[in-house]
């Protein structure tokens, strides 16, 4: 049941073609940009919210091969969040015109704001199913899985084995 969740949670995509352009002539564009933003960013955590319970739920079991699977689940709802925020487009008017510079890095600084709580959620999830993994015995395709990710969000703190 939280796969299917999972699933609709997935499919929620960063919205395209945003104009933030604070241009008195462009207010009215900027404007329906941010509601499409905020709209985005509410469904996400709302999807993933109840996502999120019901992986929850799952590793209140306590059973070892589904408490690392839903552990990992977690881990991926977080860091897909965190992604399409980390790797969004930056709109045409943000890299173009005076002060693009400052723009983009205002513009990327308030996605990474942002993201960066996500990545740490998705750390301690992909922490959590490592550790239970080691504590049980049980290792699986989604401990490698945790593994592996921890290895690419964080590298110089989770160094992996190449074979992962």
């Amino acid at each position: 049941d939280a796969d299917k969740e999972f699933e609709a949670y997935l499919e929620l995509k960063f919205p395209s073609g945003l104009n933030f352009d604070p241009a008195p002539e462009h207010k009215a564009i900027a404007a329906k940009s941010r509601k499409r933003f905020d709209e985005w960013m509410t469904q996400k955590g709302k999807v993933g919210g109840v996502a999120r319970k019901k992986y929850d739920a799952v590793l209140a079991i306590k059973d070892p091969s589904n408490s690392i699977t839903a552990a990992a689940r977690i881990g991926q709802i977080a860091q897909n969040f965190s992604d399409a925020l980390f790797t969004a487009e930056i709109p045409n008017n943000v890299r173009t015109g005076e002060f693009a510079d400052e723009k983009v890095e205002a513009f990327c600084d308030a996605l990474t704001e942002k993201a960066e709580p996500l990545e740490a959620t998705s750390l301690e999830a992909y922490g959590v199913c490592l550790s239970k993994s080691t504590e049980l015995g049980w290792f699986s395709d989604w401990s490698k899985l945790c593994e592996r990710e921890l290895g690419q969000i964080k590298p110089e703190e989770y160094p992996t084995d190449e074979k992962v």
